[in-house]
């Protein structure tokens, strides 16, 4: 046996003399003076001599007593190790002067590390071990640990310096059993505290009763079995109240199965202030029975495995910030009870003051202090969240709300939510998720405020967000708030798949700008009174989307200084409202514009400005429209404001109380425009500026506005009558002003026009046979269409009669469809006046050219005797038959024989003579062939720009320049003198795959000089005019398909890319997005008005039922499953399709893909001829959409502006990009492994493959 120590060393490191006493002396006698702290008892054993503990004798004890001292500049390190260890009566001392040391009792961090771990820990109640940092440094690292039981009933200190550094980390652990009852420190005056974990199997939080703990020696069989001050019950970790909140610093709690906080218990963490966190970690569930307040601290509750129950939670303090609150779950989330909130910290407020919140979360700030309230984050992964029974609360009165987030797998419910701040300061947003339903219980008590509130005075209200993704939301308990006083309002979204149900939803403001409430549904919505006024600034926006019914109290997004704001609505169901305000004081009125399949039912609207412009109201019904009062108009004394517009188009009645669109004293009226395929009433009046008691009056003192009413009642023999709304008409007067009125009583059987544009009024009807009014004079419209456009049955309204949509789906078109067509065609008078009303609304100048062949023909003199008549009712669908000789009530398309001569014929806006031209010797034959031919040479790639000018080059260049001849040539004088910049061309279908756009007059290309489309005929195509700048795009494409023979799209992903930079809507660039039923699940879910599909598609016109468009895998859409896509509900404005081959066609079917999808109610189609080169058509799509979100630019004519920048060479490969000329935005690059060299791309077969079907503005 032998005892080794260091001898002590003098400052120059020399060894001190020393008189040493052999070991058995030591062991036995003892030195003069030296206790060696053991006493020898009769029975032979050895104790503590101070304790009377004994000293165990089994193998592997350790036991630690008196004076452990490794202190120093920097604390030592101290290691007490064995199978069972006992510290007892024992100082250790491994504090620094700049920083704490380390102390290991039983092992390392959670039982790691190389040291060896004891199976028993035992530090009794007189030990003390300090690892402080004492001057400067950070505080040291105690490790207490077992792998069975720990009992630790010391001290422990792990401090930062006095002067600087941050507290030490101690751990206290027992891998299975944990009982403790000592303290621990981890402070840091001038620095962070440091962070206390306890992490046994189990931990269970019981209040103190004052019972002293069994303080026995360690023996066997209490391993499993630690009695703590609960009277002798066996836990695997035990700690009361007292105990756990006088800990100091940050506190982990972690199990590694359950916490358990036993009811009665106090969780009063005084000592954790803000940038402090009470952690709890279980491995399966928490269940916390009683409240749990902090100083400030954050409190963090993990859940891995299972659920968390929890009583109240208060991060609140009176000054300063408030702390955090983190919940995460795997299973569900839920609250037990309400209860009082004590404020902590009560500056300026006496002791013991209350808050009566009711709050079950809390990370507030007190009513007198300062300071940003804390964030709140509960998630539960697969389970659901429940805080019914309290309030989750986020407050301040002077700085900022913290956020509060809930997220769940299954159901979220709350009694209400809070991140507001009184006064001043922003709030924090409010975002709830859930996979199931969102259901809201009660009512805020706080000042009565609402369920959900992220309201403030001088700052911005915050975002409110709540998502169901499966199920429905329910707020009808309590109102949703984020006003602001003198910010600006908050934003509000709701998105549910089921219903949603709210009360009052307010994003109002007083000195700033209204904010937005928009809601989203694919079920029922049911609002109560919607919010987003301002006074000082403008209102803000409310908006719907959804395709159930929709149901709203009253909605008010006014103004009183600034402008009203804005409502829209996008719906399949019915709308049914109460009153509606965007109105104005000082500034202009807002719009309001309903998009309904359904019936649309309101109260009064009013979008009148007392100073400023009224606003625009638009109301589209694919029912009936019923509304009170409609006020647009900007009538008070002295405004020089105009009256708003006021457009309403419903395929059932519309009856409204009166509309009043005046201008002001120096104003002009707004436009009426009504169209109803069945009747119109208007069933009140009131007085007007004229002092004419009026149901509808645009007058202005500056002008009138023109008013339109186009109703169905003469297709039944039903008069529309002036002073009597019983059935179809007005109670009162229909003026524009003193000098143009229709004053009552009057009936019109037929249609009747009075005044002089632009404050003209016109009633607009068919008579019984389905024609237009009085003396055959349809008045503007004939048919009563929409810009003119009768629809297929002559009832009026877009696509004709919407409510038979198979026939418009099945009949072909009445020109070129190889069967009979008995449904009425537009007339030639509606095909003027649907070019006028282009003119008018894009400034574009269209012709309308048809080509055709006849065998035999009128003369042109009896061509020109029979046109000449001023009232003729010529249709559509007769304009061949007359050129062909006879006047057919419903011609059917004949293949022409090989003689049969070319005919040209066109129309424009202009009330004239039809032009009709038949070039010389020109015959079906030769046109037949020249046109397989010139498409034949175009869609091959060209030769190399060094082999331009090759006999193929030439060849394609002349059949260019004798289509041009034969097509254009003829025509061109009339062209020219009617400044036409638009060709609309309707082929003989037998024609279906001439490239007009390739055309070219020996100098130029036709699209340099005017921009090109097809159309299948008028009768059969909704030409209205819609601005689509502001239309939202659902793209989608893919790269690569699991049918090897289908190339890979590389620049798929970049096409899409460069749509979404400057479009708005929805993109996917994956593979595995492009399928039919995403595509009909984003349309259902928000009516896209431009759809964009990039992928493979082929046209089989040996099998045409065959032809396809490739989506993901293996799926293809087939020719005629378009039709079960519902482009026509709602109706989509643009289809582009970036595939090959899809306006390839044949006798059968014209204009292939693209023909049909125009006849299942596309509106535009842009489609290629041939296998278009994958990065021309990158380019050209690029261009196309950026030139298409430019002021006034139709499609057809951004079309045409994208392939002239190609043959210009402004878009052109080099450098591995593709290059766009400055002026044109930003180049594009190119997937790195497609190696193209540089490549000039004037071509004709890079860019006339595309083209423009159906209504090309």
């Amino acid at each position: 046996l032998s005892l080794v120590i260091e001898p002590p060393r003098n400052a120059a490191g020399q060894i001190l003399p020393i008189s040493p006493l052999d070991l058995p002396t030591l062991l036995t006698v003892g030195a003069n003076g030296l206790e060696t702290g053991v006493a020898v008892q009769p029975d032979g054993t050895v104790q503590l001599a101070e304790s009377g503990t004994a000293i165990p004798t089994d193998a592997g004890t350790v036991i630690a007593s008196g004076s452990l001292d490794v202190s120093g500049n920097v604390g030592g390190e101290v290691n007490v190790l064995g199978d069972r260890v006992g510290v007892i009566g024992v100082n250790v001392n491994a504090s620094g002067l700049n920083g704490g040391g380390n102390v290991r009792i039983g092992g390392d961090y959670q039982g790691q590390g190389t040291v060896p771990n004891a199976g028993v820990t035992f530090v009794d109640g007189n030990s003390v071990i300090g690892a402080d940092a004492l001057s400067n440094g950070d505080g040291g690292q105690v490790i207490i640990w077992s792998d069975e039981t720990t009992r630790i009933y010391g001290n422990i200190n792990a401090r930062g310096g006095n002067n600087s550094g941050d507290g030490g980390f101690v751990e206290v652990s027992g891998k299975e059993a944990l009982a403790f009852s000592g303290s621990v420190d981890v402070s840091a005056v001038n620095g962070q505290d440091g962070t206390i974990l306890l992490d046994p199997r189990d931990i269970i939080i019981e209040p103190d009763d004052g019972v002293a703990d069994d303080n026995g020696q360690i023996s066997p069989g209490v391993d499993e079995q630690i009695l703590f001050n609960d009277g002798g019950n066996a836990v695997d970790f035990a700690i009361d109240d007292t105990a756990l909140t006088a800990l100091t610093g940050n506190i982990i709690l972690q199990a590694q199965q359950d916490i358990i906080v036993q009811a009665g218990t106090n969780l009063n963490f005084t000592n954790q202030t803000f940038g402090e966190t009470i952690s709890f970690e279980a491995g399966r569930a928490i269940q916390i029975n009683s409240r749990l307040t902090t100083a400030g601290g954050s409190v963090e509750l993990t859940a891995t495995t299972g659920g968390i129950v929890f009583d109240s939670i208060n991060t609140g303090v009176n000054t300063g910030n408030a702390g955090s609150v983190t919940l995460q779950a795997a299973g569900d989330i839920t609250t037990t009870g309400n209860f009082l909130v004590d404020l902590i910290d009560p500056d300026n407020i006496s002791a013991g003051v209350t808050d009566t919140a009711n709050a079950s979360i809390r990370a507030s700030v007190g009513v007198n202090g300062s300071g940003n309230g804390g964030q709140i984050s509960l998630t539960s992964t697969n389970g659901s969240i429940d805080t019914s029974s309290g309030d989750i609360l986020s407050v301040t009165p002077d700085g900022m709300g913290g956020a509060v987030a809930l997220q769940a797998g299954g159901d979220i419910t709350v009694k209400s939510i809070g991140s507001y701040v009184n006064p001043t300061g922003d709030t924090g947003s409010i975002t709830l998720q859930a996979g199931g339903n969102i259901t809201t219980t009660g009512r805020l008590g706080q000042n009565g405020e609402g369920t959900l509130i992220s309201t403030t005075r001088t700052g911005n209200g915050g975002q409110i967000s709540l998502t169901s993704t499966t199920g429905s939301i329910d707020t009808s308990s309590g109102e949703i708030r984020a006003f602001a006083t003198d910010g600006n309002g908050g934003a509000i979204a709701l998105l549910a798949a089921g219903e949603i149900n709210t009360a009052q939803v307010d994003a109002s403001a007083t000195s700033g700008n209204g904010g937005s409430i928009t809601f989203s549904g694919a079920n029922e919505i049911n609002t109560a009174q919607l919010d987003a006024s301002a006074v000082s600034g403008n209102g803000g926006t409310i908006s719907f989307s959804d395709v159930g019914d929709i149901n709203t109290a009253q909605i008010d997004v006014s103004a009183v200084s600034g402008n009203g704001g804005t409502i829209s609505f996008s719906d399949v169901g019915d709308i049914n409202t109460a009153q509606i305000d965007v109105s104005a004081v000082s500034g202009n009125g807002g719009t309001i514009s309903f998009s309904d399949v359904g019936d649309i039912d309101t109260a009064q609207i009013d979008a009148s400005a007392t100073s400023g412009n009224g606003g625009a109201i638009a109301l589209s019904a694919g029912g009936d429209i019923n509304t009170a009062q409609i006020d647009t108009s900007s009538a008070s004394s002295g405004s020089n404001g105009d009256g708003g517009d006021v457009t309403l188009d419903a395929q059932g009645d519309v009856q409204v109380t009166s509309i009043n669109a005046q201008g002001g004293d120096s104003g002009t009226g707004g436009d009426v425009d009504i169209t109803t395929e069945q009747f119109f009433r208007t069933i009140g009046t009131f007085t007007d500026q004229n002092l004419t008691d009026a149901s509808i009056s645009t007058a202005g003192g500056n002008d009138g506005g023109s008013i339109t009413i186009r109703h169905g009642g003469g297709a039944v023999d039903t008069p529309f009558d002036v002073g009597d709304a019983t059935t179809n008409g007005t109670a009162g007067a229909i003026t524009t002003g003193t000098d143009n009125s229709i004053l009552p009583p009057q009936s019109f059987p037929g249609s009747f026009s009075q005044g002089t544009p632009p404050s003209d009024i016109q009633i607009i009807t068919q008579d019984s046979n389905g024609n237009g009014g009085q003396n055959g004079n349809g008045g503007i419209n004939g048919n009563g269409g929409i810009n003119g456009n009768g629809g297929m049955n002559g009832n009026g309204g877009m696509n004709g009669d919407e409510e038979q949509p198979p026939p418009r789906e099945e009949a072909p078109n009445s020109l070129f469809s190889g069967e009979p067509d008995n449904i009425q065609s537009t007339t030639l008078d509606d095909i003027r006046a649907q070019l006028r009303a282009i003119e008018q609304n894009t400034g574009a100048k269209p012709a309308l050219i048809y080509v055709s062949f006849s065998p035999r023909g009128l003369s042109q003199e009896a061509w020109e005797q029979r046109f000449s008549s001023p009232d003729s009712d010529i249709e559509e669908s007769q304009l061949l038959s007359y050129a062909q000789g006879e006047a057919q009530e419903n011609p059917l398309w004949v293949k022409p024989n090989p003689q049969d001569q070319l005919e040209l014929v066109m129309v424009t806006s202009q009330k004239s003579i039809p032009i009709r031209r038949i070039p010389p010797n020109v015959t079906y034959q030769e046109v037949r062939e020249s046109a397989e031919l010139f498409y034949k040479e175009v869609f091959e790639p060209p030769a190399p720009k060094e082999l331009a000018g090759s006999d193929r080059d030439v060849e394609l260049f002349n059949l260019a320049h004798q289509f041009y001849e034969w097509l254009i040539s003829p025509l061109e004088e009339y062209l020219i003198e009617n400044e036409i910049t638009n060709l609309v061309f309707v082929m003989d279908k037998s024609l279906p795959t001439v490239p007009l756009a390739a055309l070219h007059d020996g100098e130029k290309f036709i699209v340099e000089k005017y921009s090109v489309g097809l159309m299948p005929s008028m009768s059969l195509t909704d030409t209205r005019y819609v601005n689509i700048r502001d239309t939202q795009v659902l793209a989608m494409g893919a790269e690569e398909f699991a049918n090897e023979d289908l190339g890979t799209l590389e620049t798929v992903p970049e096409q899409i890319e460069q749509i979404s930079k400057v479009w708005s809507g929805q993109f996917f660039e994956n593979d595995q997005d492009l399928t039919i039923e995403n595509l009909k699940s984003q349309r259902r879910e928000r009516p896209f008005g431009i759809l964009h599909l990039s992928t493979h598609g082929e046209f089989d016109s040996d099998s045409p039922d065959n032809s396809y468009i490739q989506f993901f895998g293996n799926e293809r859409l087939r020719f005629y499953e378009i039709r079960q896509l519902g482009f026509h509900n709602p109706s989509l404005e643009l289809l582009v399709l970036s595939a090959c081959r899809t306006a390839l066609g044949d006798v059968d079917e014209e204009l292939g893909f693209a023909g049909f999808a125009h006849r299942a109610g596309v509106k535009s189609v842009l489609a290629s001829l041939w296998e278009v080169n994958e990065v021309a058509t990158l380019g050209l799509m690029t261009q196309f959409y950026r030139q298409l979100r430019q002021p006034d630019t139709i499609k057809a004519d951004a079309l045409r502006q994208a392939q002239v920048a190609m043959i210009e060479g402004k878009i052109k490969i080099e450098n591995g990009q593709l290059s766009f000329a400055p002026a044109l935005g930003e180049s594009v690059p190119l997937p790195e492994d497609l190696n193209i060299p540089e490549l000039e791309l004037w071509h004709p077969y890079y860019w006339a493959g595309f083209t423009v079907v159906g209504n090309p503005w």
